[in-house]
């Protein structure tokens, strides 16, 4: 098997828009209950957004709601149902070869593997951060950032990325380094940038 693959961020870079934004909106029109802890998850995402703490932390406080799901699996089913065209379609082409894709992201790897598996997607690898879908506690750091390349390297410590896609050159610069090529995406606008 190759070591060289084919990288790319999931959000605002294959899915259009914040998939866990979307998910937890999501998740409070089906469980309005959600709402008595808005104020915490605000708070959570603002240390988050302008980097006031560690993120991983704020994270499990923010995905904390999914103690209050009763279902998970099916409110992910749900999401998808409604959220499915969100795929951009410069990925989603049929008969495109996906053989030697990697998916990094931010965002609940339960979140985005399901979408995978709903489109028969077959990639070599999804890593997003480890989230427990049933308590919102994390198992892993944040993979964010460098954190991403660490995890590719966990991974296969050899590889090459030949291609990498993302949405955040700032963000993801870590990726784009070790890229032999890299690319912007700008809703389904993909502009070569070395």
């Amino acid at each position: 098997m190759s070591n060289r693959y084919i990288v790319y961020d999931f959000d605002d870079t294959i899915y259009d828009g914040d998939s866990s934004a979307d998910f937890y909106k999501f998740a409070i029109k089906r469980y309005p209950m959600i709402l008595l802890f808005l104020p915490i998850h605000i708070f959570s995402f603002a240390m988050i957004k302008f980097k006031l703490a560690d993120d991983s932390r704020m994270k499990e406080i923010f995905f904390s709601f999914l103690k209050y799901v009763k279902d998970v699996d099916l409110l992910i089913s749900d999401f998808w149902k409604i959220n499915e065209h969100k795929i951009k379609s410069f990925y989603d082409k049929i008969g495109k070869d996906h053989s030697r894709d990697i998916i990094i992201s931010a965002s609940p790897e339960f979140l985005i593997e399901h979408i995978f598996s709903v489109k028969d997607i077959t990639v070599v690898k999804i890593m997003g951060s480890k989230i427990d879908k049933r308590t919102g506690k994390f198992s892993s750091k944040n993979c964010y950032g460098k954190e991403k390349v660490i995890r590719l390297y966990e991974y296969e410590k050899d590889c090459i990325v030949e291609e990498f896609y993302t949405d955040n050159l700032c963000a993801d610069k870590p990726l784009a380094d070790i890229a032999e090529k890299v690319y912007h995406v700008k809703k389904d606008e993909v502009i070569e940038l070395r």
